[in-house]
């Protein structure tokens, strides 16, 4: 597949310098991803790493430049000075310098890799980086970042890694170069009162799969949301707290990816836990909905009184005056744990959830029951106002999932039917359409599931794994899922399951076309309540059909 070449003689030079270990170490924390080159204006890309397929290998820079691109079987990070840090392993038999000459007048030179479709290639691991004369790199010569060859048959899992500790109901947000930020979670189901969030964040890289401590937080969270801002910035918000009282909070951190820090920044009007959060075009960002508290007694009676208060306000956070201005009117109801997204028009959809608790009858007396709702709002960022929207038919549902479709659609999947949680505890089978004007009926699935996890593919598909039976584990056959389906606006089909079950796991997709899935809580049906199940560290990377 490559030829093999000679290494440049200014860089063989550099890389026999004796202080590029030393200098190593001091360089790794003050850049985010030390793999991701440095800076000089030279970029590598890899396609969506599929076995069987013609994979697009790219390497683009400035027109003219003179360049090489390397391939090794192992990523050291050396410091190589002055041009910085390089991630291939130059003393490997395996070194190769697989191709080199001058970039193109379009700065682009592209070679398609005819990959085969065997077992043997599919445990071939390598990495590569190119280099190029730029004169406004650093030391005259621009490194491009890491490129991993790993390649996988398409709809399918990897190992890729694993966290230290459980981020169930957490959040993962990608950054540039493909690192994903880990911030928070628990470990436990979702309300296991005795069980609480952590302060802990993580920062995974896709180019070598591997997890490393990141900041700590000012506070513990789960049930939060992390908004990626327009200056690249993650914004935390809210939140549920420590057990056993498990109270929302409204403080919020931002992280920073150029210098690794989180900050605190200016606290909501009032505290939330498992609300809806979206960044709009003009780069404020829409908190709405949640509730107050996530205590849940397991005593005789269980109670799911903490839903009561869940809230039908909203907030507008402005991250260039670090203020926030509620909204001036309010949706039609209380809404927690519901779904939302943002339409092609910059309209934020918001539906179904939580919305309150009523006494009902049920399995033992005086069992309160949180209530659902069936109103869909919509909020206009022009008049930051809300509207009503046409409301969905049938059971409302407590944590779904809804996913924008490339034809501008809405798809409502999962989600426990409301009618109360603990009587009618088990996840619906039933998904919906919402096209701007009328909900229809969407195609059913195989199983019901709430808190499971959807992302729009790159292919144009919705990919959906996982979740659990339940919205809360409170019975016996409260079973995590390993079901991965696949949805194109038309069909509905079976996709790869997951190597393991998991609900409230966390996703984040990659700017390949694939997949970081991390975390989550496993809970098979033998595991009777209130156990927390086992939780799920490993984190998975999927890859999908290009």
């Amino acid at each position: 597949m490559f030829e093999r070449q000679a290494l440049p003689h200014s860089v063989r030079t550099a890389l026999s310098c004796g202080l590029c270990l030393a200098l190593a170490a001091a360089s790794n924390f003050a850049q985010l991803d030390p793999c991701a080159g440095n800076g000089g204006g030279l970029d590598a890309r890899l396609g969506t790493p599929v076995s069987g397929t013609t994979v697009p290998l790219s390497l683009t820079g400035p027109p003219g430049a003179s360049y090489f691109f390397a391939i090794s079987d192992a990523a050291p990070q050396t410091a190589v000075p002055p041009y910085g840090v390089t991630c291939l392993d130059f003393a490997s038999p395996s070194f190769l310098i697989a191709f080199s000459g001058n970039l193109p007048a379009n700065g682009v030179f592209a070679l398609p890799l005819a990959i085969p479709a065997t077992p043997t290639f599919d445990a071939f691991v390598a990495f590569g980086q190119g280099g190029a004369q730029v004169a406004a790199a650093p030391g005259g010569f621009a490194i491009s970042p890491l490129v991993r060859f790993d390649f996988a048959p398409a709809d399918s899992f990897e190992g890729a890694g694993a966290v230290p500790a459980a981020v169930n109901y957490g959040s993962a947000t990608t950054l540039d170069g493909d690192v994903v930020f880990i911030a928070g979670g628990k470990d436990g189901d979702l309300l296991q009162t005795t069980i609480g969030p952590n302060t802990l964040t993580y920062l995974w890289r896709a180019n070598v799969r591997f997890a490393t401590p990141g900041p700590i937080m000012t506070v513990p969270r789960f049930a939060h949301t992390a908004t990626r801002l327009a200056d690249g910035r993650v914004l935390l918000v809210g939140g549920a707290g420590s057990a056993p009282g498990f109270a929302a909070q409204n403080q919020c951190d931002v992280f920073d990816p150029a210098t690794q820090a989180l900050s605190p920044v200016a606290a909501m009007t009032h505290p939330r836990a498992g609300h809806a959060a979206h960044l709009l075009a003009d780069g404020r960002v829409l908190v709405a909905g949640g509730v107050a508290s996530l205590a849940l007694a397991l005593a005789a009676p269980p109670s799911m009184t903490a839903f009561g208060t869940a809230r039908d306000d909203a907030e507008l956070y402005d991250p260039v005056s670090n203020t926030w201005t509620p909204v001036a009117n309010v949706m039609q109801a209380p809404r927690a744990f519901g779904g939302s997204a943002m339409r092609p028009d910059g309209t934020v959809v918001l539906v179904s959830g939580i919305c309150g608790t009523s006494l009902i009858a049920g399995p033992v007396p005086a069992l309160y029951a949180a209530t659902g709702s069936v109103f869909t709002d919509g909020f206009d960022p022009a008049t930051s106002l809300f509207f009503p929207l046409p409301s969905i038919t049938g059971v409302p549902l407590a944590a779904p999932q809804l996913t924008t479709l490339l034809d501008g659609r809405l798809w409502l999947t999962g989600g426990a039917g409301v009618a109360g949680v603990l009587a009618n505890p088990f996840a619906s089978t039933v998904t919906r359409l919402f096209d701007g004007v009328q909900w229809t009926a969407g195609p059913s699935m195989p199983q019901g599931t709430a808190h499971p996890r959807a992302v729009l593919l790159d292919n144009g598909f919705v990919h959906l794994s996982g979740g659990s039976n339940q919205f809360v584990q409170l019975s016996p056959t409260n079973n995590s899922s390993t079901t991965c389906l696949l949805y194109d606006g038309v069909t509905l089909q079976t996709a790869a399951p997951l190597p393991v079950g998991r609900s409230g796991h966390l996703i984040a997709p990659l700017s390949n076309g694939a997949l970081c899935i991390v975390g989550g809580r496993f809970s098979p049906s033998t595991i009777a309540p209130p156990s927390p199940g086992v939780d799920v560290l490993t984190i998975t990377h999927y890859v999908p059909a290009p």
